[in-house]
C-alpha cells in the first residue's frame, strides 16, 4: 500500500506528535525540587518506559484495525484527522497548561506524568497505530524509526535545564508551535491520500 511515508518522514512525524519543546516547561515544572543528577536519571527512566509503551502499540497497532475491519482509505483520512487535531493543539495551546494541578509529584513517580501521557501520549500512541496499520514501514523499520524519535525527544528533555537558561522559555513555546505548524501539513497530506484512495477519480 502506497502512504507517502518515508523512513525519515516517519521519524520528524513520530518526533513532532511527541513534542519534546512543548513539554519542557511542564517537566522542568514537576523535577524543579529535584537536584540535577536526579532529574537526568528521572528522565532516562521516563523515555525508556514511554518507548516501550509506544513500541507495544507499534506492535500490535496492525492487528487492531485488521480486527476492528477498517479500510485503508479510512486509516488514512483518521490518521490525517488525528494528526490535524493534534498539530492544532500546538499551534494554539501550551501543551503544559494540559497537566495543570499537577503540582506535588515527586521524584518517587514512575511511569505517570512524564513517560505516559506527556511523553507516550494518547497522540503518539495513535500515531505509531495507524502508521502500522497503514504498513507505512515495514515492523523493524518502524520500530527502528521509533527508536531514532524517542531518542531525539528525550535530548531536549535530558539537557532540559541548560536549554531553559540558554535560549529561555518563550523560544521554546515558540519552536513547540512551528513543530505544530510542520505537523499540520503532514497531517493535510495524510487526509488528501485518504480521500484520494477513497475517490480514485480525484487527481
Amino acid at each position: 500500500m502506497e502512504t507517502g511515508f518515508s523512513f525519515a518522514s516517519v521519524c520528524v512525524t513520530l518526533f513532532l506528535v511527541m513534542d519534546p519543546f512543548g513539554n519542557l516547561p511542564f517537566v522542568l515544572a514537576i523535577l524543579k525540587d529535584v537536584d540535577h543528577g536526579e532529574y537526568r536519571r528521572t528522565i532516562l527512566r521516563e523515555v525508556a518506559v514511554a518507548y516501550l509503551v509506544l513500541l507495544f502499540f507499534a506492535i500490535t497497532g496492525k492487528w487492531m484495525f485488521v480486527l476492528l475491519h477498517v479500510s485503508t482509505a479510512a486509516l488514512s483520512i483518521a490518521g490525517g484527522l488525528v494528526l490535524l487535531l493534534i498539530a492544532l493543539k500546538m499551534v494554539f495551546s501550551d501543551s503544559s497548561r494540559i497537566f495543570e494541578g499537577g503540582g506535588g509529584v515527586t521524584n518517587r513517580f514512575f511511569l505517570v506524568p512524564i513517560a505516559v501521557p506527556s511523553i507516550a501520549g494518547p497522540s503518539a500512541i495513535a500515531t505509531v497505530s495507524l502508521l502500522r496499520a497503514q504498513e507505512a514501514l515495514g515492523p523493524v523499520s518502524l520500530a527502528a524509526a521509533l527508536t531514532l524519535a524517542v531518542i531525539a525527544t528525550g535530548l531536549p528533555l535530558f539537557f532540559g535545564v541548560f536549554l531553559r537558561k540558554i535560549i529561555g522559555v518563550g523560544v521554546l513555546a515558540a519552536m513547540a508551535r512551528l513543530m505544530g505548524l510542520l505537523l499540520v501539513v503532514i497531517a493535510v497530506e495524510m487526509l488528501l491520500a485518504g480521500i484520494r484512495t477513497a475517490l480514485p477519480g480525484i487527481s
